[in-house]
């Protein structure tokens, strides 16, 4: 076709942008700025191999740009932009966070011709930047041209998405042919073009991208010859599979099946296939679409599944239903095998056989059906009817009364048995009657039909009968276990509940506070909370729903109103129901005795409020358990008592209580276990409020309260999937010995009860529910007929003190007419303490006792050590429990309470979670129970079989037996760092003890160091430990799905962080700790008979918060007075012993003075290095090779004075410190303010969390107090504020200026200035009278923009020649090989220079004073040679004149290529290997950590000339021991 000029010359529209690629290899690049932005920008820059030059504060920096300064990849100055930067440039990049310095950049920049671009102002932008795709060679770059730059990415990624698997190294592939072959024939360009061209449209990607060297050559070797095309690369012809999705259920899939579906190029899957087969998909996924028409179907296959066929792609045809058995695929089958693909059928899971035994139908029956018959889908032909037939058809539930006239035509009787299946349900009829009953039911859609004397042979449903009943019921499909049915209380319970049908609510992992909570919020108007902690009390939540506005159950808003407990305390919720408003009061069981008086007033005037009451007391030690004392002490002022025994119940019940009480006119108080169920966190279904109004509006029987409840329990059954009732029992139905018990106790007892059946006996267990009104005529229609014997647990008393109401209610039933038979005999069973803490083994042994010929009346069950062999007796089959030990103040407790969250969303059916915690200890430690699995978990007991136990903070061994919780060869996880004899050392002998006898598989893993390494510079360090404790339980616990559970987290990261440098550092940190869990062995050591052993409990306190505490490390007090007042000890010094000291403080110290200070690093340059020497003339000091000098600073006398004018103190006042010396005797400092401020106080180091508890003590203003507490409270909103703005002791007392300790409390809050080591530079047997040190200056900005220095570093930078300074000396590993003629190879990196420079002056005066010394080589490294070679003169006279034998000189940015110490010592493996080998030499490394790994593979790879690896590294660990491999990092 040939174009028009008007064609050929389109209109140019204008707004586009030209896009180009710009190749700037080699260029220099500018970047200005330190934040995300410009790390990416600096990213792109190096991407394309230009050379980058980074201006910006080291404070701005972030994670990512500090990660390629510390590798060296750019150049980069700690400071802001100057002009002068441009300079040399070829292109500038800002992103600069101060607008206005961006623009000013962007003028110059323009002003000197160089482009420029600056984030988010294009307008003052040349270029700017796209969102960019890159594969090896591939780069796709998507404009909007700065219209819609997240659009951009949007477009970006489905882009991407979008292309061909390897296409990038595709096209770097081709890109080498391409050169082969312009090399082969260079002038060709025609031919050549033409013949590529031929390749790259008849080669499939992936074949492009494996072209391996030798078939290039192949195919040039053609094009030489003279060849104009290649051969099509043989491609294998892919495999087609076809498999039958049948049910939709994955379970169901044969292991061939799933197998071929997961391992599939690509799966061509029909439209309705279940979601939960198509997650099995690995490949590409390709759903047809839906069409009746089979030549519409064939031209979607022939352009999907036959072209990836052809390219060599594995495809499996994945069908839905049973196509392959009811017919449907053949004509498929057909279509492949005509094109030249022979299909392979995959056997599986039929639906035709596979609903059925869901349903409980056998196919086949002895004596009813020999044989099955398979019916083709949409076919009527029907065989004729043969009795011993059984029938299989997929049918359309619309044509049923066609199937079944057809039926009927061909002999089948109209009563003949029929079951139709569908989905989860399925429904049971006659050949006459299935039609109606399935349209009544609401079947729609295709059906599983099942014809034959078999279906009635399921007698658990009966068939249905439209003449018999109006309503059809569904009943849920349920698979047939083959396991051993699970160990549950409740398994003895069938024959006297109803079928459960689906319950309606939301699954959600809860407590009973919220559960409670929840309702009472939803079905009120105003709430009235009473505490009687300062957090963790019941209806705590509702203060936060009501305070974020969210609306009740109608739609309204909802008012909470916070009591505080004192007489009267009910008078308002009188007050408010007076009013007509809908009330709820949410209360601890402490608060009843003073509402009582109010109490009896609300319940004569009939008015239908519910109390919420968590029941609980609280012991002398701060401990909380379970006790019903003041809920018994309230049963007599009118109120009804409801009680509910587990977290589900707390939630269906309180539903309850509203229905009964609007419906009779009655206050109810509903009560739970305040110790353990408000506490205790399951998976429960939660009804949300949209369906609340609704369940909630059921009228029920308002002749009186039992009456009301029990009709609310009825009628409420399908909305809660059981029914409930006012007395429940479960057990033997023959049962002789019955506990009468409530709440958690009836739990305790049904386990027990459960245990006791299999083994023979003959008990049961009847919970109460409804204790007031108590209703004689349920409790006793309640009971087996056949019991003989009665154990009353009454939990409102104690032992010894006479009989309780439950015991007194009880007895009297069977005096009132309601029981027939013999009375039996009643006894009384009490806790010794507070439920909480029991096991069932304790009710079992109330059970014997209430069985034995003479029991014991005043039964006490007994808190007892449980072994795990007994415990593990009761955990139901499926379920795994893990225990997770931590200290709060580490905040690793939320490593459970994350685990939780997580598996609320699992496949877990069931979740349970208790945490016990004590605030009363100085340092709270808490304990978590976690129980989950496929099995309903009943148990509300502790755990002392756990699968899987973890410590969180290693000095929890020290205070409890922590392996008394674990199972015989369960794991133990230690977080720590510690290994070998180290750990040993930390472990108490009788938990090694423990950990053997009971086979323990210990493992740890250094949480806290990973995280250390992975947030240097960005993310929250508290964060990352809790991360990877959480990814260690994943992958070491039973039970868990570790690959989705771990998949899960990741994506939980990546929601969750909008940093992209965390997100890599988080992920980075699991993996690593996920490959550095270690098993260990630890030597068993028998516990001694005098050692006693530790608690393997935790007491579940109140909450409280941390107290400020007084260090008892010394005992010291101070006091100020006045100057004036202090003159006597100065006129009379003999009189008073006054001796005058510059540090009285501080033993061994030195006096020594300043005699030199230059810095040796130019003006210009960002590090200030200084040398300094001082004199020690007449000191007495001495040091020795490789030692440090310890500087004992003084802060800044300008910022002493700003702080002291703020505080509003005297700097003259003097302050007396009285003191103990090691021998006992008092002593008494006496200093200025001012000095006690500049000289001896750490004001301006970095607080402690004792120095923040301290300060609660002290602050008045309550926001501020508020601002402290929570801080102390979330160690991520602490470790935040500590790494943002590293604040000081001043800043603290600055910012919280209500905060005002007096001056002599400042002293004992406030630590001394501790001395800050620095490795000595000189030797003194060439410098005897003087010593040195090398030192760069400690600075830096906080994210405010506040300068910060190091305090020891700036007193030095400081210091005038002449001052005194206060020196102490610590000994070092740091020291020379014993002989003189020992090889010496030193690595310093910086000032790690200072110790290298003292040994080799060493050698240099021994020989001096001809001594023969050995070889020195010297490994030196730092940025660039002209601003910092440190000693660089002297080090090059010394190998001049042969001392310093070799010397390695690696400056890491003086070139394009990055060069580093290690690659240095790489280089001279063969040097290294003689020096170190054969002439016994010593190696050193002083610097930073990062090198460390580098280094000490060379060293190993030197060896390996001699050795294996292995050996060269056991090598390397016994030179340490040696001291011939010394490392002094930091």
């Amino acid at each position: 076709m040939v174009l028009t000029a008007e064609e050929a010359a389109p209109v140019a529209r204008g707004g586009a942008s030209l896009i180009l690629a710009w190749s700037i290899a080699g260029r220099n690049v500018l970047v200005v700025g330190g934040n995300d932005v410009a790390a990416q920008r600096a990213f792109f820059a190096l991407e394309a191999d230009a050379y980058v030059t980074l201006v910006a504060p080291e404070s701005s920096l972030s994670g990512s740009l500090r990660a390629r300064v510390n590798r060296g990849e750019l150049t980069w100055f700690n400071r802001d932009f100057v002009e002068r930067d441009l300079e040399g440039k070829s292109m500038v990049l800002v992103a600069w966070e101060n607008a206005q310095g961006s623009r000013h950049v962007a003028a110059l920049s323009k002003q000197r011709k160089v482009p420029v671009n600056v984030a988010d102002a294009p307008e003052v932008s040349d270029f700017w930047f796209m969102s960019t795709y890159r594969d090896h060679a591939l780069q796709v770059a998507v404009s909007t041209n700065g219209n819609g730059p997240h659009l951009a990415g949007k477009l970006r990624r489905y882009v991407a998405n979008s292309l061909p698997p390897n296409a990038g190294l595709a096209i770097q592939r081709l890109s080498v042919l391409r050169q082969r072959l312009r090399a082969a024939d260079p002038s060709a360009a025609a031919r050549r073009m033409s013949f590529i061209t031929r390749i790259s449209e008849t080669w499939p990607f992936d074949k492009l991208a494996e072209l391996t060297n030798e078939e290039i050559e192949r195919i040039a070797k053609i094009y030489e010859e003279g060849g104009e095309q290649v051969a099509p690369y043989k491609v294998r012809s892919g495999v087609l599979r076809f498999v039958s999705a049948g049910t939709g259920d994955v379970e169901l899939l044969t292991r061939a099946a799933y197998n071929a579906i997961n391992s599939a190029d690509v799966v061509v899957a029909d439209p309705d296939v279940s979601q939960d087969i198509l997650e099995v998909v690995t490949g590409q996924l390709i759903v047809l679409t839906p069409t009746n028409k089979r030549s519409a179907l064939e031209a979607q296959l022939e352009e999907v599944a036959l072209i990836s066929l052809k390219r060599g792609n594995d495809v499996v045809r994945l069908v839905s239903g049973d196509a392959l058995v009811f017919g449907g695929a053949a004509d498929e089958v057909g279509f492949f095998r005509r094109n030249g693909f022979e299909a392979q059928i995959m056997p599986g899971m039929s639906s035709a056989f596979a609903v059925p035994s869901l349903t409980g139908i056998s196919l086949t029956a002895e004596g009813v059906a020999d044989n099955i018959v398979l019916v083709k889908s949409g076919s009527h032909a029907y065989p004729t009817y043969r009795s011993s037939a059984t029938v299989v058809a997929s049918v359309d539930t619309a044509h049923l009364q066609n199937v079944a006239a057809v039926l009927l035509q061909n002999g089948y009787p109209e009563d003949l048995p029929v079951a139709v299946a569908q989905g989860n349900s399925t429904l049971k009829a006659t050949v006459s009657t299935i039609a109606a009953l399935a349209r009544k039911a609401n079947f729609v859609g295709l059906a599983t039909l099942i014809i034959g004397r078999v279906v009635q042979l399921d007698r658990a449903q009966p068939l249905q009968h439209v003449a018999k009943t109006s309503q059809v019921t569904s009943v849920p499909v349920s698979r047939p276990s083959t396991e051993a049915k699970p160990f549950s209380a409740y398994s003895a319970i069938t024959e006297k509940k109803a079928v459960a049908s689906e319950r309606i609510g939301t699954v959600k992992c809860i407590n009973g506070h919220t559960a409670a909570s929840h309702v009472a919020y939803g079905l009120t108007d105003l709430s009235f909370i009473y505490p009687v902690a300062t957090s963790g009390y019941v209806g705590e939540e509702m203060i936060t729903w009501a305070d974020h506005a969210v609306a009740n159950a109608y739609g309204q808003s909802h008012k909470v109103a916070t009591m505080s407990t004192r007489s009267g305390a009910a008078s308002a919720v009188h007050g408010a129901i007076s009013t007509g408003a809908k009330v709820t009061a949410v209360v601890s069981s402490e608060a009843l005795p003073l509402m009582i008086p109010s109490m009896y007033q609300i319940a004569h005037a009939r008015q239908p409020v519910v109390f919420h009451v968590a029941a609980q007391s609280i012991t002398n030690e701060f401990s909380v358990i379970t006790d019903y004392s003041n809920i018994i002490a309230a049963s007599y002022t009118g109120f009804g008592l409801l009680n509910s025994a587990s977290v589900q119940e707390a939630h269906d019940l309180a539903i309850v209580a509203h229905v009964a009480a609007d419906s009779a006119k009655t206050p109810i108080l509903h009560f739970f276990d305040g110790a353990r169920i408000a506490r205790e966190t399951v998976k429960a279904k939660v009804i949300e409020y949209k369906d609340l109004e609704h369940v909630a509006q059921v009228p029920a029987d308002s002749r009186d309260l039992v009456h009301a409840v029990e009709d609310a329990m009825n009628k409420l059954e399908h909305a809660f999937g059981r029914r409930y009732k006012l007395f429940e029992y479960s057990g033997a139905p023959d049962a002789e010995t019955v506990v009468v018990t409530m709440g958690p106790a009836a739990a305790l007892a049904q386990e027990a009860a459960t245990r006791l059946n299999h083994q023979g006996a003959k008990v049961g267990v009847l919970n109460i529910r409804l204790l007031r009104p108590w209703s004689a005529v349920h409790f006793v229609n309640a009971l087996p007929k056949s019991v003989k014997r009665l154990a009353v647990i009454d939990q409102s008393g104690k032992a010894g003190s006479g009989h309780g109401p439950l015991f007194l209610d009880v007895t009297a039933c069977f005096y009132t007419g309601h029981w027939s038979g013999r009375i039996p005999a009643i006894i009384n069973g009490h806790f010794a303490a507070g439920i909480q803490n029991f096991h069932p083994a304790a009710v079992e042994e109330l059970f014997r006792n209430a069985a034995s010929p003479n029991p014991i009346f005043d039964f006490v069950l007994e808190s007892k050590t449980v072994e795990p062999e007994a415990d593990a007796r009761y955990v139901a089959e499926g379920v795994s429990q893990a225990v997770f030990w931590d200290l709060q103040e580490s905040h690793t407790s939320a490593v459970s309470t994350e685990i939780v969250a997580d598996m609320e969303h699992g496949p877990q059916v069931a979740v349970q979670s208790y945490t016990a915690h004590d605030d009363t200890q100085i340092d709270p430690a808490s304990v978590t129970y976690l129980r989950y699995g496929t099995s309903n978990v009943t148990a509300p007991h502790l755990i002392h079989s756990a699968d899987y136990a973890a410590v969180h903070d290693l000095s929890l061994l020290q205070r409890y037996n922590v392996a008394q919780s674990v199972k015989h060869g369960g794991s133990l996880v230690l977080n720590t760092h510690l290994a070998g004899d180290d750990l040993a050392k930390e472990v108490p002998d009788v938990i090694k003890s423990e950990i053997s006898r009971r086979k323990i598989d210990v493992l740890t893993v250094d949480a806290n160091g990973i995280a250390k390494d992975f947030t240097l510079f960005k993310g929250v360090h508290t964060e990352y430990v809790k991360l990877i404790l959480q990814a260690v339980f994943l992958k070491v616990a039973p039970g868990i799905d570790f690959p989705a559970t771990l998949r899960r987290l990741g994506e939980h990261v990546t929601q969750s962080e909008t940093d992209r440098s965390v997100i890599v550092t988080k992920l980075g940190a699991i993996q690593r700790a996920l490959s550095k869990i270690q098993h260990v062995t630890l030597k068993n050591i028998p516990t001694p008979e005098a050692k006693a052993s530790l608690p393997n409990l935790v007491a579940n306190s109140l909450p409280f918060a941390k107290l400020p505490l007084v260090e008892e490390e010394e005992e010291t007090t101070a006091r100020v007075v006045k100057s004036h007042a202090a003159i006597w000890p100065v006129i009379f010094p003999e009189a008073y012993k006054v001796e005058k000291k510059l540090r009285p403080d501080i033993e061994g110290a030195y006096q020594i003075k300043v005699t030199e200070n230059r810095r040796v690093t130019p003006d210009t340059y960002d590090r200030n290095v200084f040398h300094i020497e001082m004199d020690i003339k007449g000191t007495g000091l001495k040091y020795a090779i490789g030692e440090a000098l310890g500087v004992h600073g003084h802060n800044d006398v300008a910022e002493v004075e700003r702080f002291l004018k703020f505080y509003g103190v005297n700097p003259l006042d003097v302050v007396y410190v009285d003191r103990k010396t090691a021998d006992g005797e008092s002593t008494s400092e006496v200093r200025t303010i001012a000095q006690m401020f500049t000289q001896v106080l750490d004001v301006f180091g970095k607080p402690g969390r004792k120095f923040y508890q301290a300060m609660l003590g002290y602050t008045k203003d309550p926001k501020q107090h508020e601002e402290i507490h929570n801080l102390l409270s979330d160690a991520d909103a602490m470790q935040k504020f500590t790494d943002n703005e590293t604040p000081t002791y001043a800043d603290l007392l600055v910012k919280f200026d209500s905060c005002h300790p007096p001056v002599e409390d400042l002293v004992n809050l406030i630590p001394a200035i501790k001395p800050r080591h620095y490795s000595i530079s000189s030797a003194q047997s060439m410098h005897p009278d003087s010593v040195h040190l090398l030192v760069v200056l400690v600075d830096w900005r906080t994210k405010s923009g506040k300068e910060r220095f190091g305090q020891c570093t700036r007193y030095l930078v400081d210091a005038a020649i002449g001052q005194t300074l206060t020196v102490t000396i610590k000994p070092s590993v740091m020291k020379l090989p014993p002989s003189l003629t020992q090889p010496v190879i030193m690595s310093g990196l910086g000032t790690g220079m200072a110790p290298f420079r003292a040994f080799i002056e060493e050698r240099a005066y021994w020989k001096a004073q001809g001594k023969k010394v050995g070889p020195m080589v010297l490994y030196f490294g730092s940025r660039h040679r002209a601003m910092e070679y440190l000693y660089g003169e002297e080090m090059e006279a010394y190998h001049a004149d042969g001392l310093l034998t070799y010397l390695r000189l690696a400056f890491s940015r003086d070139q394009k290529q990055k060069v580093y110490i290690q690659h240095k010592i790489t280089e001279d493996t063969e040097l290294l290997g003689r020096l170190m080998l054969k002439e016994k030499g010593a190696f050193y490394l002083c610097g930073p950590t990062w090198p460390v790994p580098d280094v000490r593979d060379a060293l190993v790879k030197a060896f390996e000339s001699e050795m294996t690896k292995a050996e060269a590294t056991e090598l390397l660990e016994a030179l340490k021991e040696e001291e011939r491999y010394i490392l002094e990092v930091y």
